[in-house]
């Protein structure tokens, strides 16, 4: 199994188990000798299942994540935590720049002058440069995703060894 399909599936698997909490909640309380739409003993049953098979998967991606780098020898985990620190800068350079642009809005008619405390249009294509090299980075992440392998789980081991 390639990593990008390992993804999708972990993904699948939290939808369910996100639709298998919904369904325990709607099953939760009964009116007096009412029996439930849906055995709760049985959903408690399928939300074992789709948490072990989170768990394996996530386990593997960590892995295989760990042990798989790109041409320039970075692992695929330096890639994701570049991506996140990419994500974070441009989040609050954003915020920031909306908030800087809110104050003038505020006080232009004001008898009080303000002024920016950086250059915005340099911030911007500061923003800008981030919001490249995130989609860079995203781009590569993508297409190692697609083409490497994901790491063989503890029992496909065992079954390779007999």
């Amino acid at each position: 199994m390639k990593l990008a399909e390992a993804l999708t599936r972990k993904k699948y698997y939290q939808n369910k188990i996100n639709e298998i909490q919904t369904r325990l909640k709607n099953n939760a309380i009964i009116p007096n000798n009412d029996i439930p739409e849906e055995n709760p003993v049985d959903l408690l049953s399928e939300l074992g299942e789709y948490c072990g098979k989170i768990q394996d998967l996530s386990v593997r991606i960590a892995i295989t994540n760990s042990t798989n780098t790109d041409s320039d020898g970075r692992s695929i985990t330096q890639l994701l935590a570049s991506m996140k620190n990419l994500q974070t800068q441009i989040s609050i350079i954003k915020k920031f720049l909306n908030d800087a642009n809110e104050l003038t809005v505020k006080y232009i008619n004001s008898e009080v002058k303000i002024n920016s405390s950086l250059n915005i249009r340099t911030m911007q294509l500061q923003v800008k440069e981030l919001e490249e090299e995130l989609l860079n980075l995203t781009i590569k992440v993508g297409q190692l995703d697609s083409i490497t392998d994901l790491v063989s789980s503890p029992a496909e081991n065992k079954e390779e060894r007999n």
